[in-house]
């Protein structure tokens, strides 16, 4: 996935959810390095930013609906 967002991380993130918020993770998040930002998604799902389809070697995070028609 992080391909499909060239290798930006954050995109990955739900930054409106309340564990983003509680973790203070717009000042930690840019201090981590790629592999720490995705060991944490990896353990803690509510980070993640949803719905999360990856298809082949492209994926889409978030729900815009423009893009899931044109990704499907």
């Amino acid at each position: 996935m992080l391909n499909s967002y060239d290798g930006e991380v954050k995109k990955l993130f739900n930054t409106s959810g309340v564990q983003y918020r509680e973790l203070n993770m717009k000042e930690a998040l840019p201090t981590l390095s790629n592999e720490q930002a995705i060991e944490l998604l990896s353990e803690n799902g509510k980070l993640i930013k949803r719905p999360f389809l990856i298809k082949g070697d492209q994926g889409v995070v978030g729900f815009k609906e423009e893009l899931w028609q044109a990704f499907i």
